[in-house]
């Protein structure tokens, strides 16, 4: 199995110093109402028990988007060469107001982790589906909301075949003529069965690519995993991820 690797003490505090020194760009993920949010922030303080950010760019009414004791997902990638980790952890918002005293709108302060984990760079290099296996379905959906925006009223399905797969998301095919209404930028639903063997993988993700095939015959959608970082249960699901990445490479190898 591909296991996450797991850091504790001391090196997460490494870990943290060194994303202020460097200025290491941190993708923080959160939910507002139905939708997962994220926002590019970077470290700016630390104390013990709690550590401050800053959302940059600056969002209007930045700290109106938090709540206290709101759970949030961070991940950022760091590593050497022409190579990267992926590093994630998740934490709780303890103060609208930083605990470096800066009233500045957009700064928050947040618990302090006690542990970070680590994916590897492999995990995030595609890999297609075996031709050996066959079609891969995807189940894909999106749902539809009320005027509010609050209130979910009807589900639209749609079965996809599966292309590629990494740590950070999937590749999807349908035909043109399905006509799916998905547009770029929107979350949407996934399912699928990676292994005849295996239970389904099931998260939220992210359309990042709508693409026609060269034959105008099929479309591809490029999907993004967004909020695994920011539970425990979200990260088995990475970890899920990372196992069939890892799966497929092998059947791949056995096959050549």
């Amino acid at each position: 199995m591909n296991e996450l690797i797991m850091l504790y003490g001391a090196r997460v505090t490494q870990i943290l110093e060194m994303l202020i020194e460097q200025r290491v760009p941190v993708i923080m993920t959160f939910l507002k109402g139905h939708e997962w949010q994220s926002a590019r922030v970077l470290f700016t303080y630390l104390e013990n028990g709690r550590f401050d950010v800053k959302i940059t760019p600056k969002r209007k009414n930045s700290s109106m988007m938090f709540q206290l004791n709101q759970t949030v997902g961070m991940s950022f990638r760091y590593g050497f060469g022409s190579g990267y980790d992926n590093f994630i952890f998740d934490t709780k918002i303890v103060s609208l107001v930083p605990a470096s005293g800066s009233n500045l709108d957009g700064d928050l302060s947040l618990v302090w982790p006690q542990q970070i984990e680590m994916v590897q760079r492999r995990n995030y290099q595609r890999v297609n589906v075996p031709a050996g296996l066959g079609k891969i379905d995807v189940l894909a959906w999106r749902h539809i909301f009320g005027q509010d925006n609050k209130q979910i009223l009807a589900r639209k399905d749609y079965h996809f075949d599966l292309i590629d797969i990494s740590a950070s998301g999937i590749q999807i095919a349908i035909s043109a003529d399905k006509k799916p209404d998905f547009q770029q930028g929107q979350s949407i639903g996934i399912k699928f069965t990676a292994l005849p063997s295996s239970t389904p993988i099931m998260f939220r993700a992210v359309v990042k690519s709508i693409l026609s095939a060269a034959d105008g015959k099929n479309i591809c959608f490029g999907l993004q995993t967004v909020g695994l970082e920011a539970s425990p249960e979200g990260r088995l699901i990475l970890q899920r991820l990372c196992d069939a990445v890892e799966e497929y490479r092998q059947f791949a190898t056995v096959q050549k």
